[in-house]
């Protein structure tokens, strides 16, 4: 849970009653209710002085299980959603920052539980940050390894300081694949929400493309349009660059993993909606925050699937922007 700092300018007044000769007394001014002052970090801000467990995310899996006779099936779920961040030094003086990702989603005779607690060590905290526009960072395990991937220099890149994105994906021995698509940053207030007006935001996105048996990564652009009068949202994002390999961000030329027209309703200083994908192939949803002061920024996660093969094509990713 992102933790505001609020502060509240108040006095109190006291009034003395005054007696004398013929003396009037004079009327008491009441300067009306104090506005409340926000303040937020920016992301290297929070990374730089340790407080990365005040951030606030917005997240969704992908889970792909598979069964020995070829079946199996695939789901996607932001309910029930964790991710903590923490960070810190260990005894060789090397920085860490560690995301721990907890989700149980019930089937239809057992519960699969995602749980996750990755900690980015030295060289790896700084290129997942840093490192020129895109950045990836593998792990391996004795049955699984991990992919992870995250925008570099996003104030250059996406234009926001207040919120970043990172998708990840973890794929097992067996066939098993998690996905894995999170906002994360200092969330705006509700209290410093507008309530009038609208706001164009133009955002980057990123994701990963599952087709009939190929993964593809992909990003890609549009912009959002939050109208704070009627607490609606809408917009167009465009996926259309496309690499195959796990290890580069090289285009394939000729590919695209579709567009999207997005609809929903604001709530709060949240949002979520539905969405049509590759000229009404599939449908999905969308959802996400806003960040920074007076909504100046904007995160999210989205997903969508085929129709009639939602098993076989489907995608998900995550998105930033500002105004």
């Amino acid at each position: 849970m992102k933790k505001l700092t609020i502060y509240l300018l108040t006095s109190t007044f006291i009034l003395v009653g005054c007696s004398g000769g013929g003396g009037g007394s004079s009327p008491l001014v009441n300067p009306g209710p104090t506005t409340p002052t926000y303040t937020y970090k920016k992301v290297d801000e929070r990374l730089s002085e340790g407080t990365a467990s005040s951030f606030t995310e917005v997240g969704r899996s992908l889970i792909y299980t598979y069964s020995s006779d070829g079946g199996g099936w695939a789901s996607t779920d932001a309910d029930n959603f964790n991710i903590n961040f923490s960070q810190g030094t260990d005894s060789y003086g090397d920085t860490f920052f560690t995301i721990e990702i907890n989700q149980n989603e019930p089937r239809d005779s057992f519960t699969y539980a995602l749980n996750y607690q990755f900690s980015f060590r030295g060289n790896d905290v700084f290129e997942l940050y840093d490192a020129p526009q895109f950045s990836n960072i593998s792990e391996y395990f004795s049955n699984a390894d991990l992919q992870a991937y995250g925008l570099s220099n996003p104030d250059t890149y996406a234009g926001v300081e207040y919120v970043d994105m990172i998708i990840w994906n973890m794929n097992y021995d067996n066939g098993e694949d998690d996905y894995v698509a999170f906002a994360y940053g200092d969330k705006t207030n509700s209290g410093d929400m507008p309530s009038t007006g609208s706001a164009t935001y133009d955002v980057k996105t990123m994701g990963f493309w599952n087709n009939n048996g190929n993964q593809y990564n992909f990003h890609g652009d549009g912009q959002l349009i939050a109208n704070f009068a009627s607490m609606s949202i809408s917009g167009n994002l465009l996926n259309d660059y496309v690499t195959d390999s796990r290890f580069s961000w090289s285009q394939l030329v000729g590919y695209s993993a579709g567009g999207m027209s997005l609809t929903g309703d604001i709530s709060g200083s949240s949002f979520s909606g539905d969405l049509t994908w590759a000229n009404d192939l599939g449908t999905g949803s969308f959802e996400g925050n806003f960040f920074g002061p007076n909504a100046k920024e904007i995160g999210g996660t989205f997903w969508a699937a085929e129709t009639d093969n939602f098993y076989y094509n489907n995608i998900i990713g995550s998105f930033v922007g500002a105004q």
